[in-house]
């Protein structure tokens, strides 16, 4: 399995600056490739036509797009990754 987060956000959005760190360290952890688009410099790109809301995190399982989360919530992106990567926290940990 070969994880990729590509991150859509923009230095405005104050949401993005927010969860990007968090989003980075995420990637960090699990030792995924963290791939980091700012969408005004890719006004036109095709990876940006489909972006309604930033902050945007695509996950791609070997170059296969597995999930889209737009979202401020860390803990959706952390839990997708957990059940990506099949790791199970026990309630009691």
């Amino acid at each position: 399995m070969s994880l990729i987060i590509e991150y859509y956000g923009a230095t405005w959005c104050k949401i993005c600056v927010e969860i990007k760190p968090a989003v980075e360290k995420l990637s960090c952890d699990f030792g995924i490739c963290f791939i980091d688009y700012d969408i005004d410099e890719l006004e036109g790109d095709e990876r940006v036509a489909n972006i309604k809301k930033v902050p945007t995190v695509r996950i791609y399982n070997d170059n296969i797009l597995i999930e889209e989360i737009t979202t401020k919530h860390i803990d959706s992106i952390k839990n997708t990754i957990l059940r990506l990567k099949k790791i199970v926290i026990s309630d009691d940990f």
